[in-house]
Order: structure tokens, then C-alpha cells, then sequence
């Protein structure tokens, strides 16, 4: 998936061609759908490159997981990191659309997360950690969460 893995949208299957030919055929996600705009493959390529050539950003990104983790287990004991992919499960869809914006409002961008696309009751912000952060915007980042209301000892138990 290049917007897991890149920043970008879309993604491909490397296989065989039989394997790709059934896909095509059978895989619902496939069936009626068109492929990438050129600028969009051209944004990919251009990640996969840098990645390829910078092998220090992805250690520069394991460190900043590792940083978010060791600070949210200060404060919480729910949280799984293991990933540039943070969810903070929030409940309601309404608590999630709320912290999100009272995030933006202090210069932070994260998503909120509701129902289809996760269970109803499990709305989340979904954090999304870069190479390209430094200690400071995740400290920030926990500040801001605390001085909301998201993160408080409280609602860890």
C-alpha cells in the first residue's frame, strides 16, 4: 500500500501472472476500478527511491516509534505501538470528531476515525508518525493531547 508505506495513495500485488489475473478478475476492490494517475506512480517511485537511498530514514522512524511509545506508556497502560500508525481509540464517534478538531485548532493534523470504517464504540485519532519528526513535535504532540483532555491518567484505567 503506498499510503501505508509512502505517504502516497494506491498500492500494487507483485506476483505471478495467474495470480494477478485472478485477482483482477475476482478480487472486489479491483473489480471496476482504474490505474493510477501517472503523477501519483511518479510520487511513489520518487518515495521508494528516497527510501532506497536514504537507509537512515528509516531508522530515524523506528526511533520516533519507539519515543511516542516510551512517552504514551508514561501516561497510558492501552496503548500498542509497534507501528508509524498510531490508534488512539476515543469511543464515540462525536469524541473523536471533537479531539480532532480540538487538535487542529493547535496546529495538529490527525484524523479522526469512525464508523464503517472501524466498529461502532472504537472511534479513534489515528496518529501518523515520519522519519521526518523530531522529539520536540512529539513532545508537543503529548502536550497537546494532555492539555485537551485526550490523554489523562484517568482514562488509561
Amino acid at each position: 500500500s503506498f499510503s501505508k508505506a509512502i505517504g502516497g495513495v494506491g498500492g500494487f500485488i507483485a506476483g505471478s501472472k495467474p495470480l494477478v489475473d485472478f485477482l483482477k478478475n475476482k478480487a472486489r476492490s479491483f473489480i471496476y476500478t482504474t490505474a493510477l494517475p501517472p503523477a501519483v506512480c511518479a510520487a511513489s517511485l520518487a518515495g521508494l527511491t528516497l527510501i532506497q537511498e536514504d537507509a537512515s530514514l528509516i531508522g530515524s522512524l523506528w526511533r520516533n516509534i519507539a519515543f511516542l511509545k516510551t512517552r504514551l506508556l508514561r501516561i497510558t497502560k492501552t496503548i500498542s505501538v509497534e507501528s508509524p500508525i498510531v490508534p488512539l481509540i476515543v469511543g464515540s464517534a462525536e469524541d473523536a470528531v471533537n479531539a480532532a478538531s480540538k487538535l487542529y485548532e493547535n496546529g495538529i493534523l490527525i484524523p479522526a476515525i469512525r464508523p464503517p470504517t472501524v466498529p461502532p464504540g472504537t472511534s479513534r485519532l489515528r496518529i501518523s508518525l515520519m522519519a521526518t519528526h523530531s522529539e520536540r513535535d512529539i513532545n508537543r504532540l503529548i502536550e497537546i493531547l494532555q492539555h485537551v483532555g485526550f490523554l489523562t491518567h484517568e482514562r488509561a484505567t
